[in-house]
């Protein structure tokens, strides 16, 4: 398996080969995601891919995260990169910021909720071409 690893001030960012290609990203724990943040994990995705990756996105351990990053992250100008989401949470806080993600910021791709890394995993390789 190819992987690569790349660190933000907010992130650990691994790009796994595919088909399709896996993105993983690990939030840091205790972070206030922002605008800024959600920013930076897009230029980084939109260099590193050729086309629609699948994502896992890892938010047990944030602790909070903006309207404005939400929306980003839900933009029109990252949905055909994203084949699927999902999303692995692991009580309250981490519940409420996705909830929040997916019912108000509508994202324009499959979003999916998982408190088991290999159910998302699994979700999400369903989506292989």
């Amino acid at each position: 398996m190819n992987a690569e690893t790349q660190h933000t001030d907010s992130a650990e960012l691994t790009f796994i080969a595919g088909p399709p290609p896996l993105v993983r990203v690990v939030l840091k724990a205790g972070m206030n995601i922002e605008g800024e943040h959600i920013q930076a994990l897009h230029d980084i995705f939109l260099a590193r891919t050729d086309g629609p990756a699948i994502v896992l996105i890892d938010s047990r351990a944030i602790a909070s995260m903006t309207k404005a990053a939400r929306e980003l992250a839900a933009g029109d100008h990252i949905a055909p990169y994203v084949r699927r989401l999902a999303v692995l949470i692991d009580g309250p806080v981490s519940s409420m910021i996705n909830n929040f993600f997916i019912r108000v910021s509508r994202p324009r791709y499959p979003v999916r909720t998982f408190t088991d890394e290999q159910d998302a995993l699994g979700w999400l390789r369903a989506a292989s071409p």
